[in-house]
Formats: structure tokens, sequence, C-alpha cells
């Protein structure tokens, strides 16, 4: 750009606005002394926020103070330094970028480092670029010289002589009309006057005879910085020249790393990133690839550190086979650069594989590994991750037995995928079964656990994130009853389940959406609907991952479902089996799981009941009755402690319930006594003092029995407790 008599300025080949690097200034210290707007673009900090502070506040430090100053000598001995460097946004993120320090000089041994920062994606955009990364891809010397507004060169590095002759003493205090030709110098300084009236970038492109090589023209590529103080006022103007006469090979390098950058690192497969890599070398690199990874990578393990005396940088060994052109350094820079993309790809990789086996694993120890539905269903289930690029999700499902033979179905999803999916999918089936236990209803229990979920949104919520992250989950839970053989169900979002009957045929009850869970939308309560099933008919619970693909109507996931479960005769094994064939051929974008359960009903004589008024004689003729019962069982080990257990539960429901009461025995794995009344409040075991004469009854309850417990029905309550049956004894 500067030049001597001999050398000659051409007409510009380009001008834009495009800047190819951002720049900052720091004086011999660290501290920023000028600023771009390119840099403000770049890592989001302003001038007021940057200038006369350390570079520190964007460059994370060393681990250390010695290593940051050896980093500082070696800059000093070397004239600069040039590599890769993780750099700080202003939101807290990290960029990992191509980082150049340049060492400039000034009038009385005064020094400057000039700090250029490049992404490294736009070294492989394809487009043409200014000196800065012509300089990176070309490893060329790269002329620095800084002006003041009045645009006379107070700094400059020693890499510009080479350029265009003028040594840098001469430099110093002058502008171009006292080195160029005036009309050349006229033209360009319209150029930097315009850079600092707009305070932009500008990118240039020019021809020159340099005195090193004067017979022929080079062609030059100059960015123009405006350089900014604290308070946004111009500094000065930064020029920064490349020669890139000899970029034909450049150019082809860079189309090499377009290419790589759609080729290499297209899923987050590591051995496929490594096959992208070796297919993209050859033939547009290297007749030959092999690409070597570490022998853990592909399982998901984190590499162990480098031993021995491997330096870790490329070497340049071998010739080539095929074509007669050997390799030269810029060939290593280029695979340089085609593994430093591949690298990144598969620490990516890497780190998702990591993760996905953690998600794996904690989802599978937080999903049932056994299901069973005792006397009241036979059950079986599948479940299937999403696939690799989109991550484990937060689907669910359990079956939780209840008192009085009665079994929970449930079955869930929580929104999201990943780790933290997992993990909120476990808290929820906790809850659920905490909720469970306390024997509410379906509608209830999706109350309940819609607050749940709302209570780890609050206790989860970032007061440093503008938009907190919400969590939001659906929901379906039965509770079916094998001596009514009657079903109640209700659903927080999630799809509706299949019911199909002996014969095959399927329908869908008309069960009422309710909102998901989590989300604030549930203004309407939940809705419970009760259905009365045959024996033999299959509940298929499911996730959306089952019955919906992308560009097709859910209606059509569930006829294909449908059509699947309506085989009858065939056992829940083979169903789930033929449900999970209807899957479309491509990995899935979102979990599946599929739960079915097929209805049992209890027999007449394993069930006794008895309608008791309320009075306390009712209580002899109650033992009597379930005592008599027990012996038509066989189950005569059981009557006196039942005898006991009825005496307490009928008696409270006499003196507490204010209406008739009903003693019911199930027989069934175990023998399960219970005492219905029209109180609605729930009982509570009491410790009494020694000379107390009442509060011991459930006392004795407890000790007598295997569990005991209470949940509330439509008119009041029961108090169940369950006894196991004698070795000898087995159900009817």
């Amino acid at each position: 750009m500067k030049t001597t008599d001999h050398t000659h300025l051409a007409e510009p080949v380009s001008l834009c606005e495009t800047p190819d690097a951002a720049i900052a200034m720091l004086d011999a210290e660290g501290t920023v002394v000028g600023w771009t707007h390119a840099a403000q673009q770049l890592v989001g900090y302003s001038a007021g926020e940057v200038v006369g502070r350390s570079a520190a506040r964007v460059l994370p430090p060393p681990a250390d103070a010695r290593r940051a100053s050896a980093f500082a000598e070696q800059c000093r001995a070397r004239g600069g330094w040039s590599g890769t460097a993780a750099i700080r946004h202003r939101d807290g993120h990290t960029l990992r970028m191509t980082l150049r320090v340049s060492l400039l000089r000034g009038r009385d041994a005064g020094i400057r480092w000039l700090v250029s920062v490049t992404d490294i994606g736009s070294l492989s955009s394809g487009t043409a670029g200014g000196p800065v990364r012509e300089s990176l891809i070309a490893r060329a010397p790269m002329g620095i010289v800084v002006y003041d507004p009045q645009l006379r060169c107070v700094w400059a590095n020693d890499a510009m002589e080479r350029h265009d002759g003028v040594p840098r003493h001469r430099r110093f205090g002058r502008g171009l009309k006292d080195s160029l030709p005036a009309i050349e110098a006229e033209a360009l300084e319209v150029v930097m006057r315009q850079v600092l009236e707009s305070g932009s970038t500008t990118v240039h492109e020019y021809r020159a005879w340099p005195p090193a090589d004067r017979p022929r023209e080079h062609a030059f590529s100059a960015s123009f910085f405006c350089l900014q103080g604290a308070d946004g006022t111009p500094l000065g103007v930064c020029a920064m020249t490349v020669d890139v006469t000899g970029n034909r090979r450049a150019r082809e390098r860079l189309a090499i790393l377009s290419e790589a950058s759609t080729h290499i690192g297209s899923t987050l497969d590591v051995m496929r990133t490594g096959q992208e890599l070796a297919e993209l070398a050859v033939p547009l690199l290297a007749d030959h690839a092999l690409v070597d990874l570490v022998e853990s990578v592909p399982f998901g393990v984190e590499p162990a550190a480098r031993t021995g005396t491997t330096s870790g940088r490329p070497q340049l060994l071998l010739g080539r086979s095929l074509e007669q052109t050997p390799f030269q350094e810029d060939d290593l820079l280029l695979a340089e650069e085609l593994v430093t993309r591949a690298a990144l790809c598969l620490d990516n990789a890497l780190r998702y594989a990591r993760e996905r086996t953690a998600a794996l694993t904690l989802q599978r120890d937080l999903l049932p590994h056994r299901v069973q539905g005792g006397a009241a269903v036979e059950v079986a289930s599948r479940y299937v991750p999403a696939d690799a690029d989109h991550g484990v999700g937060g689907d669910w499902f359990d079956v939780i037995e209840l008192s009085g033979v009665r079994v929970a179905l449930v079955v869930g999803d929580v929104v999201g995928h990943g780790i933290n999916a997992a993990a909120t999918m476990g808290r929820l089936r906790t809850a659920v079964r905490t909720l469970a236990d306390l024997d509410l209803p379906p509608d209830e229990l999706l109350a309940h656990l819609d607050d749940t979920v709302r209570r780890l949104n609050d206790e989860d919520a970032d007061v440093s994130d503008p938009v907190p992250a919400v969590v939001g989950a659906t929901c379906l839970y039965a509770v079916y009853d094998p001596v009514t053989r009657r079903c109640t169900m209700a659903r927080a979002g999630h799809p509706p389940p299949l019911i199909v009957d002996a014969q095959g045929r399927v329908t869908i009850p008309d069960l009422p959406a309710g909102a998901p869970l989590g989300l604030g939308l549930g203004l309407v309560p939940f809705e419970s609907v009760e259905l009365e099933l045959p024996e033999g008919s299959v509940l298929a619970f499911y996730s959306d991952g089952l019955v919906e693909s992308r560009g097709e109507d859910i209606d059509v996931g569930l006829q294909r479902l449908g059509a699947a479960l309506a085989q009858p005769g065939a056992s829940l094994e083979d169903l789930c089996s033929r449900a999970m064939k209807t899957l479309p051929a491509q990995a899935s974008y979102d979990d599946v799981t599929l739960l079915l359960a097929r209805t049992r009903a209890l027999q007449p004589a394993q069930v006794a009941s008895w309608d008791l008024p309320n009075e306390l004689v009712t209580v002899p003729t109650a033992r009597h009755l379930a005592a008599r019962q027990l012996r038509q069982w066989g189950l005569e080990p059981l009557v006196t402690p039942v005898q006991s257990i009825v005496s307490e539960l009928v008696t409270n429901a006499i003196r507490h319930g204010g209406g008739p009461s009903r003693l019911k025995l199930i027989q069934h794995r175990v023998l399960t006594c219970e005492v219905s009344d029209t109180n609605t409040g729930q009982p509570r075991p009491r410790h009494p003092r020694i000379l107390d004469e009442h509060g011991r009854g459930l006392y004795l309850v407890a000790r007598l029995s295997r569990r005991w417990g209470s949940r509330s029905a439509a008119d009041g309550k029961v108090v169940w407790a369950e006894q196991d049956l004698p070795s000898t004894a087995g159900a009817l």
C-alpha cells in the first residue's frame, strides 16, 4: 500500500464493507487502548466497556501468572503470536476463534500490540476476504500501519516494509502524500476518511509492484478499521495489508474448507464423523487417508491424557503416490484445518454421547425394571429411546398396586430431551407413586401433580434468566378395580388410551383432554371418566412418539396402532411387538413408550360383603360373619387376627360414621379386609397415655396386618387392612 518511487498503485480491485476480523489495540501492559465496531459485533462489548481495561475482560486469563508472563515474553521475542483461543462474549458464552497478536513499534521505542480475531467458521466460507483471513490461509506476512485522525503514521510493524520498501523510521509522523504519488494518496485518503467518519470497516483490494519483485504485478488486500476510544470517538485508522498474489491455492483450500463445513459433522455419530473426514480428504487433498480415533471415543468415554513425547503438532513426512506435485507446507495447514474442524465435531459428538449414555442410564434406573399387575391386570411394556440426534426424552410409565386388589396404570411424557428431561421424569414418577399411595382419585391426583410441577418450575427458576425454562409434561392416570370391573381415568394433555375388547374391536374413550402439567393452563379442573370393562379387555397406554410422525396426521397413527392391537387371542408380548413394527423405518425423533394391560376379574367366590347397621351390637355379628367366611375359604389360621381387625374397624365406623357401614373380605394374593362408612374424615393413629381407655384400635390393626390404610370413596371412606395368606392356602 505504501510505496517508494518504484511502486505504482493500480485501480482498486474491490471495495466493500465486509470485515474479515475484529481488531483491538493493546498497550505494552495489555490494556485495551483502541476498539473497533467489528470487535463489538463479535464479542458484544462496546468501546466504553473495554477501552482502558485489561484485555482479560474478553480473553480468559491463563491458569497462573507465570504462564501469562511467559506468553508475553514469547510474543515480544517472536514479534507476535497466532493460534486458536477462547474469547469471552459479553453474554457469558465462549467463542473458539483464530487469534493473531502483532507487535507494532512507534517512535522512542514504544510498542503496541494489535490483536486480530477471526471466526474459525469464516475461514471456510469460500468468499473473497480481507487481509487477515488471507494471511491466515496463506501464512503470508501481514503489514500493519496505524494512522492518527490527521492520517499521519504513528505505529507500524516490520512486515510492512517488505510490501512497499519504506523503512519504519521514514513513516512516523508522515502522511500518504509523503511516500505516494498525489493521485494514489488522495484516493486512499478518501477511503480512510470515510472509515473515520462512519466507524465502519472497509476491505480494499489493489495491485502494486513492490521493490522486492518489481517486474511482477502483485495483488494486495487491505482492511481499514476505525479505532475508537472509550467514548466512541475515532482515535485513528488501522490499515492491514497482505500480498495475495499466490492465493490461487488458498482459494482452492477455501473451497475444500467450505465443503468440509457441510460434509463433516453432519451427525453426532463419532464413527460417521471420522468417515466423513476421510471421504473428504480423498481425492481433494490426498490419495489415501486414515483417520485414527482414540479407542475410547466411539464408546462415549473421555480419552485419557496424552502421554509420552508426542508433540500434538502436524508433521509433513510423506510424498504423494499419484499426484506428481509433492505435498507442501500449505497442504499441511489445510490438513490441520480439516482435522481441527473434525476434532470440534468429534468433541461435540463425544460430549453428546456421554450425556446420552448418562441419560439412558438414569432413565433405565428410574423406569420400572419389571411391572406386575397383581390379580387385577396382566401387563407388558416397551420403551424405545429417541434417535442419537434428538437425545433421550422424558417418557415414563408405571404400574402401581393399590389396596383392595386395584391397580393404577400411568404413562407420562416430559417435554424436552437429554439428561434434564430424564431427571425430571424421575421426579414426576416418584411424585405419582407418592400420590398414588394416598389412594386419590385420578382427577385429584393430576391436580396435585400439576401443583408439584409448578413448584419444580419455581424452585428451578433462574432469577437472572429473563425467560426461565419451564418444565412441561403430560400424563394419563387410570385405576382399575377387578372386583367391580370398573376403570376410572383422567388425563393432562396426554393422548387418550385405546381399549380393545376380546373380539378385537378398538375404541377410544371420550376422555376430556385436560391441560398439560406445569404450564399454568389448568384453569379448568381435570375430569375423571369411569368405564365398566369386560374381562379380557386390553388397555393401551402410549406416548405420542408411537402415533405421531412428521408430515402425517395423528389420526393415521392411531388407526395404525389400533390395527396392530386388534388381534383377538394374541399375547400382550406379541401385541407389543406388532405395535413397535408400525414405527417408521427412519429413527424416531421422540421416545416411544407402550404399556398394555389386559383386565382380569375376581370370581364372585373370592369376594364376600355385608351391610351393617349403625349399632354397636353389630360388632359381634361382623366378627362371626368374617370367621365363617374364612373357614369356608380354608383360612382357619387367620380367624383370630381378622376378627380383632374387624372388631376395631367396625367399631370405629359405627362410632364415627353416623350411618350404615359395609364389611368386605377379598381373597386374592393376600386377604383384604375393608370397612366403609359415610364419614369422610381419615383415621389418624393416636398415642394414648397409660390410663386412656381408647385410642389403641388402629395401633392394634397395624400390629396384626401386613399393611393398612384408608382411601376416599364417593359417599365417605374405606379403611382397609391386609393379611398374608397361610402357605397352605391358595386363591380360588
